[in-house]
Formats: structure tokens, sequence, C-alpha cells
């Protein structure tokens, strides 16, 4: 095969990637904005922000005053809490086994991150969770997401399908 054919696959190849890319941010933008809307049109008052900065607290100077982005933040500090829930639009199915675990972790760490300005910057109680789309239809898969996400990583899991808006 000569250069020029394998440079215009490669080019082709490299485009079709970064197509894929944008569709899979696209599809979790979407999904987030709806979860967001949702939430906000269900909640009452005005108090449930959508992407709202956060600046990092942590414990590593490295990372120190570094910023975040919540997806959902509510404050209800007068009752002596916040809420604060990530939104992913996570295919638990597509994923291949070997990296379930290891997407959890960084699902749990951003959230962790979040909740760390709060508890101990201010000292408040942080109800929490990650938003999933759909529980996964392969078998045993729902509760090893589940238990993996509370048991390892401290965080509930809750699937936006199986929410109610009352």
């Amino acid at each position: 095969m000569n250069n020029n054919l394998k440079q215009q696959q490669l080019k082709k190849s490299g485009r079709s990637f970064q197509k894929e890319v944008l569709q899979h941010f696209k599809r979790g933008r979407e999904f987030e904005t709806q979860v967001q809307n949702d939430f906000i049109a269900n909640t009452k008052g005005d108090d449930m922000k959508k992407e709202i900065d956060v600046l990092y607290l942590g414990e590593s100077e490295r990372k120190k005053g570094k910023f975040g982005r919540m997806d959902m933040f509510l404050d209800d500090r007068e009752k002596g809490y916040v809420v604060i829930y990530e939104i992913k639009a996570t295919d638990w199915d597509a994923i291949k086994p070997k990296n379930r675990i290891r997407n959890l972790y960084r699902h749990g760490r951003q959230l962790h991150k979040y909740i760390d300005a709060y508890v101990h910057g201010e000292n408040i109680n942080v109800v929490h969770g990650v938003i999933y789309p759909k529980p996964p239809e392969t078998e045993g898969l729902r509760e090893f997401i589940e238990e993996t996400a509370m048991e390892r990583y401290a965080f509930p899991v809750y699937w936006y399908t199986e929410l109610s808006s009352d």
C-alpha cells in the first residue's frame, strides 16, 4: 500500500473517530439537559440550579483552586443540607467489563470533589448521587453497578427512567 493511500485512510478514520466522539458528547449533553429541565420543572421554588461552578478545596495542592461544574444543585441550607447530582449518559451495557469499575471510580471522584466544598468548606450535609439514563439489561450488571458505586465509592445510583416527577 502506498503512503498516500495510507494517509487518506488515516485521515478518514480520524474524521470518523472525531464524528463518533462528537456524537457521544452530543448525546450526553442532550440527556443532561433533559434531566435538568425535568428537575427544574418539578422542583418547588427556584432553588434547583444547573451547571453551577464550584471551587475544589481538595487536600492536594496540585488540584486546589480548580473549578468544576455541578450538573444539578439544590440549595436548602436553611434546612441544613444541599443536594448535588451528577448526570451521566452512560450506557452500561455498551461499556467493556474491564472499564466498568474505572468509570464508576471517575464518576464518584468527580462527585466527591463537589461534595468536599460543602462538607469540608462549610460543614453542611450533602445529599448526592449520580443519575444514569436507564438500568442495564445485562444480567447482574445493575446490581454490580449499584453495589460497587455505594460500597466502594460512597454514592447512590439513580436511574432516570425510574424516577418519578411526583
